[in-house]
This record gives structure tokens, sequence and C-alpha cells, in this order.
């Protein structure tokens, strides 16, 4: 278990990759009016995205076993919802 552990963190470490944690906090520091890329630069690139002619209609991020959606109108945040619809 644990070698399987250090395998995974050492290729993370050499492909300069990184886990993507988002937390509760960072979706409270997406305002309504926020444009699809200021929200990324907060939240990181969405777990989902649903885009209409390239114009993202809503981006959903799981934080906390529980999805969230932020729902885009007229290309910039209209809400922010806790969705029933989380598969694990």
């Amino acid at each position: 278990m644990m070698r399987t552990f250090y395998c995974l963190l050492l290729a993370t470490v050499m492909c300069g990759c990184s886990f993507q944690t988002v937390s509760l906090e960072d979706l409270q520091k997406v305002k309504a009016g926020m444009s699809p890329e200021k929200v990324v630069e907060i939240m990181g690139d969405p777990d989902e995205e649903v885009k209409l002619d390239e114009t993202p209609m809503y981006y959903a991020y799981h934080i906390d076993n529980e999805k969230w959606v932020i729902d885009f109108e007229d290309g910039k945040v209209g809400q922010k919802s806790k969705s029933d619809n989380f598969m694990h």
C-alpha cells in the first residue's frame, strides 16, 4: 500500500502534475458577474463543463464529496448551487 502511494507521489513530482484541491472557501470567492476565466483562476479547471458554441453554460466542481455547479448567464457567473446529481 505504501509503495503504491510513493510511486504515485513520485510520478506526480516527476511529471510536474499536482492533484487539484478545491475548497468551499474557494467557491465562496466566486461572485456573480465574474468571467469564466476568473472562475478558473480561483477554482482551477472544472471537473465537468458544458459549453454552447464555446460559451460556458456551467462548470461543476467536486468539493468534500459534493458536486457544486456554477451556472453562467450571458458569459458571466449567474448562481452557484449544490447538485443532487453526484456520482462517486
